[in-house]
């Protein structure tokens, strides 16, 4: 039998060891946020674990893409960093760089195999919805380039070019519409691109889409056109463009 003070003594330094471990892995992710790269490099060196998750389930590697830090990125890649590991909302590293636009990350964890098409557990975005909500066109370009399928849906039936109606970034839903996403699309409700546009206001984009053929007088599944949903919104400027081009109440 081993004396009571002994097996104190050793819970105590495994439960040492196991804080020390954690507080290891929260200044990983910490200095992979920051892009201390030479702090990365010397943790890891200690053995710190290369994928371990804080509270939200951050990885280093989704901080340092979240944050843009390429030469950190290319290194927790090099010493074996998971990119498909999702935080607690259940996005990868991939849809963390593609919402802010950190381009050449992108770029880097798709060379290495990311999963452009992974849809997140909590709202089944995937990278281009998210670049695409964000109007962050190099980056919707860059994914399309390398496979992203410019129709897929969300959860809510939701698609990157409603995202980027929605959110009036003309230029990024033009580069959809020329990438053969679906104009006359509808989410769960019936609701298509134009409707988004038009009930927020977004004139610009609602010329895009029309020039791209969408379909003025569609219904959502409430009966409601795009110039029924402006009408309701208040966006005069919308309601005469579109009645200038052939909307019927």
């Amino acid at each position: 039998m081993f004396p009571k003070i002994l097996i104190v003594a050793v819970i105590g330094m495994l439960s040492c060891i196991r804080m020390t471990g954690q507080l290891n892995s929260w200044h990983l992710i910490k200095a992979a946020s920051e892009g201390q790269i030479e702090k990365v490099r010397t943790l890891l060196e200690r053995g710190t674990p290369i994928n371990k998750k804080n509270r939200r389930g951050i990885t280093a590697l989704i901080a340092a893409s979240a944050q843009g830090h390429v030469r950190t990125v290319t290194l927790l890649l090099d010493q074996g960093a998971n990119l498909e590991i999702k935080d607690k909302e259940g996005t990868a590293a991939l849809g963390h760089a593609a919402m802010v636009g950190h381009n050449q990350v992108v770029i880097i964890l798709i060379e290495n195999g990311a999963n452009i098409n992974n849809q997140d557990q909590k709202l089944g975005m995937t990278p281009l919805m998210w670049a695409a909500l964000n109007g962050q066109n190099h980056t919707v370009k860059t994914l399309i380039s390398n496979g992203a399928q410019v129709n897929l849906q969300s959860n809510n039936g939701a698609f990157a070019l409603m995202f980027s109606a929605l959110a009036g970034h003309t230029n990024t839903t033009v580069s959809l519409l020329i990438n053969e996403a679906a104009v006359n699309k509808k989410d769960y409700s019936g609701r298509t691109a134009l409707m988004g546009a038009a009930m927020r206001g977004h004139i610009e984009t609602v010329q895009g889409l029309l020039k791209f053929a969408a379909d003025i007088n569609i219904k959502s599944n409430n009966g409601k056109t795009a110039l029924n949903w402006a009408l309701e919104m208040g966006q005069m400027k919308v309601v005469k463009l579109l009645q200038k081009n052939g909307a019927k109440e």
